[in-house]
């Protein structure tokens, strides 16, 4: 659902700008008939330059009324969008394992886990590259940093699952939390996504010269 507000919201933009309506719409050899009703006989042949000659009067009226439709969907796709949005997230609510409290206390986590991570990230970057250019420069032998492997920094990013017998607020927590510290966080019996647990997956970091 969010990967689709984006173009959505070009679409709602673009038809209340009512350009592209206009040139769409003025083409339609089927519906020239019913815009051209009652006009020059000449209308349905001339109809398709009409966003090209604004200057006559007829033309004039028939792109003010394709406008006038192209902003209705305009608005329609607008409230159907918002709409279809507070369903969504009111029927992931209602279906939600946790309770509305322990979900904002969840959101407060996430967010400073997420905080935290990305300036523990900066902090180790800029100490590791700080290392790496002083040996280069001194010829000589970086000394021992520790980082997470390409092994850790997939386990964490893996898609989170909820299971009820053992709550992880995030997939770093669960990592950590792990019985063996070789052990995997792949999920288990009673694992499942949950759609209004979706913002976990949400763990992005910015760049290190934003932070």
């Amino acid at each position: 659902m969010t990967a689709a507000f984006a173009p959505l919201t070009w679409v709602a933009v673009a038809l209340l700008e009512g350009s592209f309506y206009q040139c769409a719409v003025s083409g339609s050899a089927r519906l020239a008939p019913y815009l051209c009703k009652g006009r020059d006989p000449n209308c349905n042949a001339t109809l398709p330059q009409a966003p090209c000659n604004k200057q006559k009067v007829e033309m004039q009226e028939i792109l003010s009324q394709l406008k006038a439709q192209s902003q209705v969907f305009g608005w329609i796709l607008i409230a159907a969008v918002i709409i279809l949005l507070l369903l969504v997230k009111s029927v992931t609510r209602c279906f939600s394992p946790v309770s509305y409290l322990q979900l904002k206390f969840w959101e407060i986590y996430w967010e400073k886990e997420k905080q935290i991570l990305q300036n523990q990230a900066a902090e180790n970057a800029t100490q590791l590259a700080e290392e790496n250019v002083r040996c280069f420069f001194e010829c000589s032998k970086p000394k021992e940093c520790n980082t997470p492997s390409s092994k850790d920094w997939q386990e964490i990013s893996a898609l989170y699952t909820f299971n009820p017998k053992n709550q992880f607020y995030s997939m770093l927590h669960k990592y950590v939390s792990r019985e063996e510290m070789s052990g995997s966080v792949r999920s288990v019996e009673g694992d499942a996504v949950i759609p209004a647990l979706g913002f976990v997956d949400d763990m992005s970091m910015t760049n290190t010269h934003e932070l």
